[in-house]
């Protein structure tokens, strides 16, 4: 099974249990997503990047975090297997929020 298949695979488990993935419908879930690798270190989104796409954490999890003006890190959340990250409300107003 290829990670691509994975990434489908855990996608329509969590958001479209009721959707036959090889149907039509399947394939309009399908065309929202591109499935993208990040490496260790790797970053999704940055902060005031605008984004047309959600991401959907297929395995790992990913760290959404601030740094304050004195270089302090805190961490907002993490985002674990089968959930979503990325600011998606950027993408329709082309403005972040953050």
């Amino acid at each position: 099974m290829t990670a691509t298949r994975d990434a489908f695979d855990s996608l329509f488990a969590t958001i479209a249990q009721t959707i036959d993935p090889a149907s039509a419908d399947g394939s309009f879930v399908r065309s929202l997503f591109v499935s993208r690798h990040l490496k260790k270190g790797e970053f999704y989104q940055r902060a005031g990047e605008v984004t047309t796409r959600g991401g959907f954490v297929v395995r790992g999890c990913l760290r959404t975090y601030s740094i304050d003006p004195d270089g302090v890190e805190s961490i907002v959340y993490f985002s674990a297997e089968q959930s979503w990250v990325g600011d998606i409300r950027s993408g329709p107003v082309a403005k972040s929020d953050t």
